[in-house]
């Protein structure tokens, strides 16, 4: 057959940029002007592609079609440059340019076309045919949508910049700036926490961009106006002072976070415009212009470092505008070394030290001479000590403050020291100096760090330590309260003025009369008022009403006309407060209104607590012991109370010497019936504070102490802070949670690991939240009948003596586990977890299994049981007219199936996949529920414990058992991940199984994976491998990653040859020469070609050993550690995601 030749048409050339000296041009001829290209529609075309619109628009000429744009890029340079002055806001402008929901990024011509029927999740890549600028990534799920190459910009919305933010800085309090494509001007926005993608989730910035005078004042300072409460009839002299001027009016404003204040208004030299002062109001700072004739203009002056308040003043008469530069939340590459959040090393907004890394963890400081002198001389904090050796003694912590010559004061604590709560510091080498301080120390490094951190003025006053000055001793009398009421007064905030009227004594009337007024104050968050002004007898001079304007409580009246300050405790009910005087401005007697806010009293999330010590009447000579009974062993060292009443308190906290003979709280209900479990001590028997939470249904307790005649006995009642979350039907109503059941059992199922084997002493002696239960019976219940769970209790672990591979079994993963889920619907839903919403919606767990049992044997031994703990829950359920639901079971078991190599991948994968449907069959006809019950499963690692060859080898089969996991979480949906057992404290004594932190470790894990199933946002498959391949001598393993990027980490896992991999040729050689990380894959590099060879990951470490030290184990993990942690007796864990464990093939 002949060839012919047919033409089809032409095909667009590129002629650079364009000129008229080139023209014309022919039709499909590509050229580029002001950042774009255009595409000929003619031929012969002379004409001008584009032009520059007046308003700055890119104006297209009809002959020519706009292939892509990169004039918006040009034209915002000034903008992108303006976000990037504001240093901790990430510029979404900059490093982004998209196309509605495709972003555009550097073209990579190995990902496929477009198609247009195909569904893209986010993070899909496609490209254009025929368009190679760009490819496209899908920044959320999309279909049929197809990114427009003509409408490529770096402008978005709030809903489109929030889903490019990278995971690494999706962290609370971080600010994004961008181009608004509705205003064409940047904008700023702050995360609150909650959803990151969601825009309930952020508010708006008032930064605006920098006019020229901005500019000349503070180059790239940012000023924001604010308002203030005038006061008329006083200014600011040259030298800082406040005197009478009928003339003038003044106000103070709070420097907190302040950098610069700038007033604009009538000025001259004769004032002193702004005037800083420290927190004995001392002058520190004063701002004087330089004019001789009065004219408009700018006044500014930076805040000194010991600055807490400001004056600013201005002629009466004359408009003026004031403005404040606020200081920024820097990210500070030196400030993450300690802390894993971007911060600006001050905790509760307020600065003690010129230190960062002290700063970073101190919320509150106050200093004081224990015989009521001031401090005078300089302090210093020169040594703190997180949970290391010190001095010869092992887990100390410590802060120690000295004069610069001794020491003079220090903390010292035999364990952590407890974060939001008030530590002591004890006097030193007879200094007299003591104090107290609130501190966060979770996030720094253990460790011994040498300081010379000069302490300021702010740690010598309560003023900036509200929780330690509302709470040390404030029930003692009324006195000290109105005495720390009067430290803590701040000007009212959004009062209403009206001028020319007054309120009658009737606190409703009004009365038309010049030169009176009324003021109206919010008062929803106040606790006390102080008003001062000219009252009268005819005047309301304070009152309160309620929002349907009803009086609350007396109206106060003064008997004469006078100035006068009257101080009054917010009546409960009211919402608004009334005040009415005269306007006597050329007297010094100014008037005034000033609250307390309850928010000052608890600025953070701390529980509230009293020192009841002297007040419970403890009798010496007997104490409780650990069963309960009496005793009167310990003679007068040993003290103990009758019931007390505490039923309006949540815990009670003793300091005393702590061991596990002793009852220390043993509670009863209001019958007088005890009620369990017993306030039991630990084995520690050392000096230090330990909690004791109320169970359900007590109301009285009797307490009991050790070293009464020591005369260090403290004993506090303490209430839980409820106020930080409350129960949200919109948010419910949003998580599909409206129906949730009452009763949310999760069986636990398994062999050893699956009891707490091992686990001892246990950890969670009684349940930390009242929506945590178990069955009367106790947690474990393997082959039992269904007449043998009868009714729920709140869930505690117990030691339970030996089985027949283990000494003794203790803590389970239930606890863990049920403290993760409950903290997890308060911390993303808004259920508090100790709620109304507990009372009758609860989390039942119950665990069937046995140790050193095979899947066959489980099923054929134990799984009826399993059956019979659900239809027990079901009955007790039913009984109390709740309904019951089973959303997973979590399954805990493979070391005896891997021993010996006794069941393959194949065989074991189809056991599990059967266990899985079976259950959801049978718990589904027990229930009636629709939704199906995932698996929720871990991974063994014991290979090095139960393998025939203790180390991998070519042909070696250990690793089935635990690659079978990994493939049935990664690819199976009735299979939910929670991590690898190599992560996880392993027992010293028995080596394959876990210690009570292990085992309340993995049920946090476990308590992540429950969550994502309740709400169905997304099925967790752990930290797996997805895709495999070779490029020369290399292997790339793709990974899918929960939080990226991948990481190496060896601070928690200790490190591995190869962070865990590597590769066996059939000669047993490991042929790895490096391994890399980047994104999300894993580059191997192989001193040969790896094809045909065997890859493993987490077999290696010493025989007969496992865990995270010792045992097989890898470094590989990724970013979960910023979102996740756990508080596991009294120290908090990162919970990162661990690669899981596996052996394949490379073909």
């Amino acid at each position: 057959m002949a060839n012919q030749r047919k033409i089809i048409g032409k095909i667009p050339v590129y002629r650079g940029n364009w000129s008229s000296s080139n023209a014309p041009y022919h039709k499909l001829n590509d050229v580029t002007l002001y950042g774009c290209m255009f595409r000929s529609k003619i031929e012969n075309n002379s004409y001008q592609p584009a032009t520059i619109g007046a308003g700055g628009e890119l104006v297209v000429n009809e002959n020519w079609y706009l292939v892509t744009s990169g004039y918006e890029s040009e034209a915002i340079k000034e903008e992108l440059a303006f976000i990037d002055n504001n240093t901790n806001a990430y510029n979404v402008s900059r490093f982004h340019s998209h196309t509605g929901f495709w972003e555009a990024i550097e073209y990579d011509e190995s990902q496929p076309a477009y198609i247009e029927a195909q569904q893209y999740s986010a993070g899909s890549k496609v490209n254009l045919v025929n368009y190679t600028n760009h490819t496209f990534v899908a920044m959320k799920s999309l279909t049929g949508v197809q990114p427009d190459i003509n409408t490529v910009t770096n402008k978005f919305t709030l809903e489109e910049a929030v889903l490019l933010v990278p995971k690494k800085y999706q962290l609370s309090g971080i600010k994004i700036g961008f181009i608004s494509s509705e205003t064409n001007k940047p904008v700023f926005h702050r995360y609150n926490g909650g959803t990151f993608t969601s825009v309930g989730s952020w508010t708006g910035d008032t930064f605006e961009k920098l006019t020229e005078l901005d500019i000349k004042l503070g180059n790239n300072i940012i000023l924001e106006s604010i308002e203030v409460n005038p006061i008329t009839g006083k200014a600011i002299s040259t030298t800082g002072q406040l005197v009478s001027n009928p003339n003038v009016s003044y106000a103070e404003i709070d420097t907190k976070n302040l950098q610069k204040i700038d007033i604009y208004t009538y000025i001259n030299k004769g004032l002193g415009n702004i005037a800083y002062y420290d927190i004995d109001d001392n002058v520190l700072s004063v701002a004087v212009p330089s004019n001789e004739v009065a004219v408009y203009g700018h006044v500014y002056l930076d805040k000194p470092v010991d600055a807490v308040k400001a004056r600013v003043c201005w002629p009466t008469s004359k408009d003026y505008t004031i403005k404040v530069s606020k200081e920024r939340l820097v990210y500070s590459s030196e400030l993450s070394k300690y802390r894993k959040t971007s911060d600006d090393g001050c905790l509760n907004m307020q600065v003690f030290t010129d230190n960062l890394l002290a700063n970073s963890i101190i919320k509150e400081l106050y200093l004081c001479k224990s015989n009521g002198e001031s401090i005078t001389n300089d302090l210093f904090i020169i040594k703190i000590v997180n949970d290391t050796t010190y001095s010869g003694q092992t887990n100390i912590s410590s802060i120690v403050i000295s004069d610069g010559i001794n020491n003079v004061s220090a903390i010292y604590q035999s364990e952590a020291i407890p974060s939001n709560e008030i530590v002591k510091f004890t006097e030193r080498g007879g200094s007299g100096i003591i104090g107290y301080a609130v501190l966060d120390m979770n996030n720094l490094e253990k460790g011994d760090y040498n300081l010379n951190a000069k302490i300021k003025k702010t740690a010598y006053n309560y003023t900036f330590n509200p929780y330690i000055y509302s709470h040390f001793g404030i029930a003692k009398n009324a006195e000290d309260k109105d005495d720390i009421y009067s430290k803590l007064y701040e000007v009212a905030k959004d009062v209403t003025l009206t001028k020319d009227k007054y309120l009658k004594n009737d606190g409703i009337t009004e009365v038309d009369l010049a030169n009176f007024f009324i003021e109206e104050i919010p008062v929803k968050d106040v606790i006390k008022i102080m008003v001062s002004g000219t009252h009268f007898s005819l005047g309301c001079t304070l009152c309160f009403k309620n929002d349907s304007g009803d009086i609350i409580g007396d109206i106060i009246t003064v008997g004469e006309t006078i100035y006068s300050t009257v101080e009054k405790y917010v009546p409960i009910g009211a919402t608004k407060a009334f005040t009415s005087y005269r306007n006597m401005a050329t007297l010094n007697e100014i008037p005034y209104t000033k609250v307390v806010y309850n928010y000052n009293l608890n600025p953070e999330k701390y529980d509230f607590f009293s020192d009841v010590t002297n007040d419970i009447d403890l009798i010496p000579g007997s104490a409780n012991q650990a069963d309960g009974t009496p005793s009167t062993i310990g003679g007068n060292a040993w003290a103990k109370t009758d019931k007390k009443d505490i039923s309006k308190y949540d815990f009670v906290k003793i300091y005393d010497r702590i061991t596990n003979s002793i009852c220390y709280v043993k509670w009863y209900n209001n019958e007088d019936e005890e009620v369990l479990p017993r306030g039991v001590g630990d084995s520690s028997n050392i000096w230090k504070y330990k909690k004791f939470y109320k169970p359900e249904g007590a109301t009285k307790a009797e307490i009991s102490v050790i070293d009464y005649q020591s005369k260090k006995i403290i004993v506090e009642l303490g209430e839980i802070n409820k106020k930080e979350f409350s129960d949200n039907n919109g948010l419910l109503q949003q998580i599909d949670l409206r129906n949730i059941p009452n009763v949310i059992m999760i069986p636990v199922f398994g062999q050893s690991l699956s009891v707490g084997a091992a686990a001892t002493p246990v950890i969670s002696k009684q349940s930390k939240y009242p929506g945590a239960i178990m069955f009367s019976t106790g947690i474990e219940a393997a082959q039992k009948d269904v007449s043998y769970f009868t009714e729920f209790v709140p869930l505690q672990e117990r030691e339970r003596g030996m089985t027949e591979d283990s000494a003794g079994t203790g803590e389970t993963v239930a606890s863990g586990c049920a403290e993760k889920i409950i903290e997890l619907l308060q911390s993303k839903n808004g259920i508090n977890c100790y709620s109304n919403f507990w009372a009758n919606h609860k989390i039942l767990f119950v665990t069937c299994g046995a140790g050193s049992k095979t899947i066959a044997q489980l099923m054929t031994d134990y799984y009826q049981g399993l059956i019979n703990s659900v239809q027990g829950g079901k009955n007790v359920a039913n009984s109390k007219e709740w309904n019951l639901f089973v959303p997973a079971v979590i399954y805990i078991q493979g070391e005896t199936d891997q021993k010996s190599e006794t069941t393959d991948l194949a065989t074991y994968k189809k056991a599990l996949i059967d266990f899985a449907n079976k259950f959801n069959t049978d718990v589904k006809n027990i229930t009636q529920q629709t939704q199906d019950v995932k698996v929720i499963m871990y991974q063994t690692c014991s290979q090095n414990i139960v393998s025939t060859i203790k180390y991998p080898t070519f042909t070696n089969t250990a690793m089935d058992i635990p690659t079978a996991q990994m493939e049935l979480v990664r690819d199976n949906d009735m299979f939910v991940a929670c991590n690898p057992a190599y992560i996880l404290d392993h027992s010293d004594k028995e080596m394959i199984h876990l210690t009570a932190v292990g085992e309340k470790m993995m049920g946090a894990y476990c308590g992540i994976s429950l969550y994502s199933i309740l709400l169905r946002d997304r099925k967790i498959i752990g930290l797996t491998p997805n895709s495999f391949s070779v490029d020369g001598n290399n292997i790339k393993v793709k990974y899918n990653v929960p939080v990226p990027p991948l990481q190496f980490n060896t601070s928690f896992v200790k490190e591995v040859e190869n962070k865990g991999f590597a590769v066996l040729n059939s000669s047993d050689n490991d042929i790895i020469k490096n391994v890399s990380v980047y994104d999300d894959e894993i580059t191997i590099e192989c001193t040969e070609n790896p094809f045909g060879c065997k890859l493993y990951y987490g077999f290696n470490g010493t025989a007969s050993r496992d865990g995270r030290k010792e045992g097989s184990r890898g470094n590989l993990c990724d970013n979960a550690d910023k979102i996740y942690n756990a508080k596991i007796d009294n120290k908090e864990y990162a919970l990162s995601n661990y690669s899981y464990s596996f052996c394949i093939l490379v073909e």
